[in-house]
């Protein structure tokens, strides 16, 4: 995707996954699935040894780490936006927060809209190569995304999908680099340079107008799992503004730089 190109914000779909681990507990995760188990408290052993030596607990560990990986991590929210042209020259984010709340369900309503997408923007005339968009998707949402699929193939294969991975996503996992239909904001705000910054400091820099505050990861997989039990909706709800939080956001920042 060029940057500048001031049309291309029109041929993407922007999109942000929230997820948090599948247990909220350590004791719980090792009496479901003890195998499991004890390949984190192995990996983490290794990997976080320098936080252990310093009076991390596993508990913590996993809290603050496993939610990084989908392999120990489920899907609790999905957002994306197909951004039209409206009054004025302004944006209209046309913007879906996915109400599913099991995580297979997600799964299917958000493969069912990039099938949509994908499909409409193939069959147009002329035929459009869509974008995907967000913060961080190349690091985490469409690996993520991936891999719960596979875990859920099964029930996927009978949800009436015609492909298990969508077709916008494979595209773009089989591509070469140069040829990618992905935008990562985090690449792009690099300008060539290495450093990782967060979304929310870029907003801040860049003056970029949100409701409330972004949270990291570990910060979501807390929320989530202090108040899952208690007070399911609003805990769900908050997760979902998060998310669309992270999608306009993002919007916002691929218009300022189309701009330059």
């Amino acid at each position: 995707m060029d940057t500048f190109n001031r049309l291309n914000i029109y041929k993407t779909i922007f999109f942000n996954i929230q997820s948090a681990t599948e247990y909220g507990d350590i004791s719980d995760f090792e009496k479901a699935d003890p195998e499991k188990y004890l390949t984190w408290k192995q990996m983490a052993e290794k990997r976080y040894a320098d936080d252990i030596n310093q009076g991390k607990s596993l508990q913590t560990l996993y809290t603050e780490k496993a939610c990084f990986l989908p392999e120990f991590s489920k899907i609790i929210a999905i957002t994306y936006a197909t951004p039209t042209n409206g009054e004025n020259d302004d944006i209209k984010r046309n913007m879906r927060l996915l109400k599913d709340e099991t995580e297979p369900d997600l799964i299917i309503a958000f493969m069912n809209a990039l099938n949509k997408e994908f499909s409409e923007a193939h069959n147009s005339s002329p035929a459009l190569n869509l974008t995907m968009c967000g913060h961080n998707i190349i690091g985490h949402d469409i690996p993520l995304l991936v891999k719960r699929i596979i875990k859920y193939r099964e029930p996927l294969l009978t949800s009436g999908n015609p492909h298990i991975i969508p077709p916008i996503i494979k595209n773009y996992l089989k591509a070469k680099p140069w040829e990618s239909n992905v935008f990562d904001t985090v690449n792009a705000w690099k300008f060539n340079g290495t450093d990782y910054i967060s979304l929310q400091l870029i907003s801040d820099y860049m003056g970029l107008k949100y409701t409330n505050r972004l949270l990291s990861k570990e910060e979501i997989n807390k929320f989530y799992w202090s108040g899952i039990e208690d007070d399911k909706g609003s805990t769900l709800e908050n997760i979902r503004n998060q998310s669309a939080n992270y999608v306009n956001l993002t919007i916002q920042l691929v218009n300022e730089l189309r701009k330059l």
